[in-house]
């Protein structure tokens, strides 16, 4: 506390020491700026303005507040006077913190922070004011604060629902403008009409913004998710001290103090995940963002944490300051980490005031929930640590077993153009259906033996750059809902079983996805993934500490694809196709006879030359092009980024009604961008009237089936590579006769890295293959059972068989123990063991050839060993319990 409070005083004696100077600077211009926040041009466009109105604002929004705190500490009226001086100054500027969302311009996050540390710069320094000094500064903070978003809420409810269009920038300007009302006091004009307001307002913030466990919220521990919960807490702690009213009992924050443990996975924090993990590792586990899901990371907390663990030390906020904020010296010394938060310039002032010894536990219980589950995420687990079995679903799903990352996504959505794109998460994949449908939570089961999830599609819960139409997508389905059912066991022998229906009006193909961390950038190769086929029905996941093996029930007959798609380390908005997917596709193949197509390099024209590859590193098959096409230097590549300076155009037909796949051989030297495909190559197809029938063309930076991504778009340079197999349909009654290439590039990058005239692209040929014609359905049904595996164990031994239009498969435990898993016996369907009509049945025989469980889901028929249990039900789901006489035991429905 002592080290915090140095902290504090050298802020504010660094403010004492250097405003007389700096504001001999602020002169008639700061009035002409339009705000504080400098971000956009319209604030003003004279650059030393700029430069002055920044200075201003970070002195502000830096120092002001901690040398109002030296005051209240020490008495010195040096810091009083010089914190007055600043906040009157500031007071000369138009506005504070406002910048423009979507064409309108409001109070965004410097609003808020602006407006707390004015509040906070008022209360502390309250005793060394004359009445006029604090009438003069309750008037500027109405001015500027509480009456702009007063008048925004109430006469605007659109955008008051809306919570200004942003969780973490409203929760930011509520929190100013709540604790500024305050500051004024119930005797100002209107402050109490305000505050009123706010405390509605407030409620519903806390209710609907944070939600079940914090699902309401942005991603991000620490970042937006923190963000928010900090404003809103912060809000309620002032509304407290000052009239009483104490909402930190509110059930919303008791709800998000679960977010960190429903998100808490069973692996390290593996930052860019550019090694395996350590199998020996003994620390605190990583914890995921839920939507869309990152990788695991180190995750705290800001200091709202401390005070709410103090007052409620029971709740999981003990467990978790514990387990991520808190450390202790060989000497002693307790360590409160301290997450900003957007607190700037009274963090650190909080961070003194809520820490406390008593929350600190040598001794930290971890939690016993194994199963929770809200309308929209749910955390299944055989415990907590290293090597335990970890599953995380919110519509896509994280998977982590036996010290291993064996299912993961896309990552940051904010810098990620393909979040709420199906070719970027796991879940199935419908022809012509682009965005993957948030899912509902509609039914859950738990017990010691099971747990169990009903999902169906629903409308989107996606709370940052929503693709457009994301919220509307599930109506194009009749039917789209995933079961997802855990039987229980010691880690390497647990398994789940992924139950999948999907239904539209017309026949389309379906697939099954799965996404596997395959680490590419930097040219990686100790972090990599693979698939391999273990039988027609059976894949096997490789990664370096376990696999993971799928076995396909239903349907019948499948095929497996492999293709990549981005994935973003925390935090890196890059596009290198980290993901490696898996695709199973219903139906397979039916064979076709349709010929192979070759594009040579000296097909393409445009700004590059046809030349001889200077690199001798070969490609994956050991392989260096004769010739290449060659592009030089930023200047050939890109222009603007939808004008295409190279391509092709080639006479060669593909048949209609055929699938194909393609993909490209290249290098490149020195060209990588970031938060940007560095290339894209798309392609268009036409008939013999030259007529485009199918076209790649989408948003460049969003995924297409035509067109074919640099997958190493922040990797500078490479080796001679081939890129992954790209899927395409050529639709029936389709006739193509030409196909065009077109190659954009990135025009835009993050700096500092960016397409320069030293980078080169070199293309070799493009191979494009006929793999047969695909079955389409209105009706699918996916059965799949995923089992983590040990390295080195043998796959599960199991049988598969099909009674009338059951599915059926059986799960071989030892040499008499047995589970069965039955799908879509709409009939009667007989066993040894009885018969069941069931949309699923799960059923377990033990080593005495004696049923000791049973799960059914949508059941209308059972019966055992000639009992009738179930008669003209249904559909019902129940769970039932036998001893090994066959007495039930109990039964839940």
């Amino acid at each position: 506390w002592k080290s915090k409070f140095s902290q504090i005083k050298a802020q504010a004696d660094q403010l004492v020491e250097q405003w007389p100077e700096m504001r001999k600077r602020m002169d008639g211009r700061i009035e002409t700026a339009l705000d504080l926040t400098i971000e956009f041009d319209a604030v003003t466009k004279d650059a030393e303005t700029r430069e002055l109105i920044k200075t201003l604002a970070g002195t502000a929004q830096g120092k002001m507040c901690p040398a109002a705190f030296a005051y209240l500490i020490t008495g010195d009226e040096r810091y009083a006077h010089v914190a007055l001086d600043v906040m009157r100054t500031i007071g000369r500027v138009n506005r504070w913190g406002w910048f423009n969302w979507s064409g309108v311009a409001m109070p965004q996050i410097h609003a808020g922070m602006f407006g707390r540390n004015t509040a906070f710069t008022l209360d502390f320094i309250w005793d060394s004011l004359t009445e006029e000094e604090r009438q003069e500064l309750k008037e500027l903070i109405a001015e500027k604060v509480v009456e702009p978003y007063f008048r925004l809420n109430l006469h605007a409810p659109a955008m008051g629902l809306m919570h200004l269009r942003s969780k973490n920038q409203g929760s930011n300007v509520f929190a100013g403008a709540m604790i500024g009302c305050l500051v004024l006091g119930d005797d100002y004009p209107n402050a109490k009409q305000w505050r009123r307001s706010f405390v509605q307002t407030y409620h519903w913030l806390i209710t609907h913004d944070i939600g079940w466990a914090g699902q309401g919220l942005e991603s991000g521990m620490p970042g937006y998710w923190s963000v928010s919960m900090q404003n809103l807490y912060t809000a309620a702690v002032c509304l407290r001290n000052v009239t009483g009213i104490d909402l930190r009992s509110h059930p919303g924050f008791a709800e998000a103090t679960y977010y960190p443990l429903i998100h808490e996975t069973t692996v390290p924090p593996v930052s860019g995940f550019d090694k395996p993990i350590d199998p020996g590792f003994a620390g605190a586990t990583g914890i995921i963002a839920g939507k869309p899901i990152e990788l695991p990371a180190d995750a705290s907390g800001s200091t709202w944490w401390y005070d709410y663990a103090l007052h409620h030390p029971e709740s999981a906020a003990a467990y978790f300051v514990n387990r991520s904020m808190i450390s202790i010296t060989e000497g002693g010394t307790l360590n409160f980490y301290n997450h900003n938060a957007h607190q700037s310039g009274h963090s650190q002032i909080i961070g003194l005031l809520w820490t406390h010894p008593s929350v600190y536990r040598e001794q930290n219980t971890g939690p016993s929930a194994l199963f929770k589950t809200t309308d929209r995420m749910t955390m299944i687990r055989s415990g907590y640590g290293m090597g335990h079995t970890y599953m995380y679903v919110n519509g896509d799903v994280f998977l982590s077993a036996l010290g291993e990352i064996l299912g993961t996504t896309g990552g940051l959505s904010w810098h990620f153009k393909w979040h709420g794109y199906q070719k970027a998460e796991t879940g199935v994949e419908t022809e012509g259906e682009e965005l993957a449908p948030s899912m509902v939570v509609t039914g859950s089961w738990d017990d010691d033996v099971m747990s169990v999830i009903n999902t169906r599609s629903g409308p989107s819960n996606i709370t940052y750059y929503r693709p457009q139409g994301h919220n509307v997508v599930h109506q194009n389905y009749i039917r789209r809902d995933r079961d997802i059912i855990y039987i229980r066991d010691e880690p390497g022998k647990d398994y789940f079983i992924f139950v999948d229906h999907v239904s539209q009006n017309e026949p389309k193909w379906h697939g099954w996805l799965w996404q596997s961390w395959n680490q590419v950038y930097q040219n990686n190769e100790v972090n990599r993934s693979a698939y391999q086929l273990k039988g027609d029905n059976q894949v096997r996941l490789l990664r370096p500490n376990a696999d993971l093996q799928f076995s396909f029930i239903a349907p019948g007959n499948l095929e497996f694809e492999v293709e990549d798609a981005p994935g973003q380390p925390k935090t890196a908005y890059m596009m290198d196709h980290n993901l490696l997917t898996l695709r199973a596709l219903a139906g397979g193949y039916e064979g076709v006879d349709a010929k192979s197509i070759e594009i040579n390099p000296d097909a393409w024209t445009g700004m590059g030359e046809l030349v001889e590859s200077s690199k001798t590193d070969t490609d994956a098959n050991g392989e260096i092009p004769a010739k290449i096409y060659r592009i030089n230097g930023r200047e050939n590549l890109v222009k603007s980024q939808d004008e295409s300076l190279n391509g092709f155009v080639v006479n060669e037909s593909l048949r209609a009604g055929v699938r194909y796949r393609m993909r490209m051989q290249f290098s490149k030297t020195d060209l990588a961008v970031y938060e940007n495909l560095a290339w894209r190559l798309n392609f268009s197809l036409l008939n013999q009237n030259g007529d485009v029938v199918l076209d790649g063309k989408s948003e460049y930076q969003k995924p297409s089936a035509l067109s074919m991504r640099d997958p190493r778009s922040f990797t500078k340079t490479t080796p001679w590579l081939w890129t992954r197999w790209v899927y395409f349909d050529v639709s029936k009654n389709i006739n193509v006769s030409q196909i065009k290439g077109a190659l954009l590039a990135g025009e835009y990058s993050h700096p500092p890295t960016r397409i320069h005239d030293d980078s080169v692209l070199e293309i070799g040929s493009i191979e494009i293959e006929p793999v047969g014609v695909v079955e389409r359905k209105t009706d699918e049904t996916f059965v799949a059972v995923l089992h983590p595996l040990k390295k080195g164990t043998d796959s599960p031994a199991m049988v598969f068989s099909q009674s009338g239009g059951a599915r059926i498969g059986m799960i071989k435990q030892t040499e008499f123990a047995q589970d069965w898993i039955i799908a879509n016996a709409y009939e009667p369907t007989k066993f040894q063991w009885g018969t069941v009509m069931a949309e699923l049945a799960w059923v377990r025989v033990d080593d005495d050839d004696v049923v000791t469980h049973v799960y059914l889901r949508k059941a209308e028929y059972l019966e055992l060993e000639g009992q009738e249990i179930l008669k003209n039900a249904g559909p019902l789901d129940i769970s039932i319990r036998l001893t090994r006489g066959g007495q039930i035991t109990s039964i839940r429905a």
